[in-house]
């Protein structure tokens, strides 16, 4: 682990709140803030449905689950909203100096669904959140398929019948033998589809961040240091953050979202090579949507150091997929859901096919155990102690959820 994660030696036990680059600024020796110029940005459409002609079968799944239709309903009622507004990336969002956030030219209204949300005024949105659960910064984008415009590739299974069959065929392919159910797909009941990730204010800091990261993708960097604006916008979001700090600095890409395309996956690779002192995961279902994808990871991802990927598991109480590491270097252990009554049944170590190599479970403690506010850095770590970061700093582990 220490050949992985050096800086975590000697860093605090307890949990505390305070700034990354105060703390960068004292083991590098010089003041990493950098400062953003404002950047404008126009709308010039919002993210569609894909237009497509639906069978019987498809619509069924596409009704199946009631959250998902709802999200949809209120993204298709934002989306046109947005459409042909401009928006300006800041900083200074909120009053705070170094926090980066989107404005609006002129504040849009709230979905009319749910009825909580009219009336509501929306114009700013900070591009960084902070997960009350892991207690750590994080960027969000919309959850789900495209059919949704979510951004998820291997979701595919909430919405599409033919998608299913593909997948069935992919998974053959990895030597796989799931029998795909598509009421016990994690994506089916996915925690970001519904829930207050429907509120107006989620879903339009979602979609302005997603409308925001395929523009600044393609937008040069003022910096040469930075490959485009949105790594040089990330950069200096991430630099003046504030982490809760327990044995080590931890961001969490996607607490909803995935990665959307090579280009957005190499761009996060940039920026955790850029910030070595921060441990980036992310949990990640890309596998599922092609082979392709498998290898952009072991490519660009060679060797992880601090950025863990791993790969989600697409079916409740079933571990789908594993990659190990030995073969596949650029991907950490996978995260698997299961349901209470099954994860304690679970053996604490599995075995790789034809090798002597085992690799360790682990229970998240956040949901498995009776913690106080069912948080990271309330729940027991291996080591014994308060505080688990196992998610960041075991990438040989499995990790498993309870269902939610």
């Amino acid at each position: 682990m220490s050949a992985i994660l050096p800086f975590l030696e000697g860093a605090m036990d307890q949990p505390g709140e305070r700034l990354l680059y105060e703390y960068l600024s004292e083991v590098r020796g010089e003041a990493p803030v950098y400062r953003l110029e404002p950047r404008r940005f126009r709308v010039a459409a919002g993210p569609k449905v894909a237009a497509k002609t639906a069978s019987a079968k498809e619509k069924a799944f596409q009704t199946s689950h009631a959250e998902l239709v709802r999200t949809a309903f209120i993204r298709m009622d934002m989306a046109q909203a947005l459409e042909g507004r401009t928006f300006e990336v800041f900083q200074g969002y909120r009053g705070d100096p170094n926090a980066v956030g989107i404005s609006l030219d002129e504040p849009i209204s709230g979905s009319p669904w749910p009825p909580a949300a009219q009336g509501n005024r929306l114009k700013n949105s900070g591009v960084l959140s902070y997960t009350s659960k892991m207690q750590c910064p994080s960027f969000t984008l919309p959850a789900g398929c495209g059919e949704m415009m979510g951004t998820c590739p291997g979701a595919r299974l909430q919405t599409v019948a033919k998608s299913a069959r593909s997948l069935r065929a992919h998974l053959k392919e990895l030597g796989e033998k799931s029998k795909l159910k598509i009421e016990k797909s994690v994506c089916q009941w996915c925690y970001a589809t519904g829930g207050r990730y429907q509120l107006a204010t989620n879903t339009f800091g979602q979609l302005l961040n997603y409308l925001w990261t395929v523009q600044a993708l393609k937008e040069p960097a003022r910096d040469p240091r930075f490959s485009n604006a949105f790594v040089e916008t990330m950069y200096s979001a991430i630099i003046g953050a504030c982490f809760t700090v327990q044995g080590g600095w931890f961001f969490r890409i996607h607490d909803s979202g995935d990665f959307f395309s090579p280009e957005y996956f190499r761009a996060w690779k940039e920026i955790a090579n850029l910030i070595p002192e921060v441990t980036f995961w992310a949990p990640t279902r890309v596998w599922a949507a092609t082979q392709n994808w498998i290898d952009l990871v072991d490519e660009v991802n060679d060797p992880p150091a601090n950025f863990i990927v791993r790969p989600s598991g697409l079916i409740v109480n079933e571990e789908t997929v594993i990659l190990w590491p030995q073969d596949h270097p650029g991907w950490a252990m996978p995260t698997v859901v299961y349901s209470a009554d099954e994860i304690g049944n679970m053996p604490e170590s599995q075995g790789r096919p034809g090798s002597a190599h085992r690799a360790p479970r682990w229970n998240c403690p956040a949901y498995a155990e009776d913690v106080e506010a069912h948080t990271c850095v309330s729940g027991i770590g291996p080591d014994g102690k308060k505080g688990c970061r196992t998610c960041w700093t075991h990438p040989d582990w499995s990790v498993n959820f309870t269902f939610h």
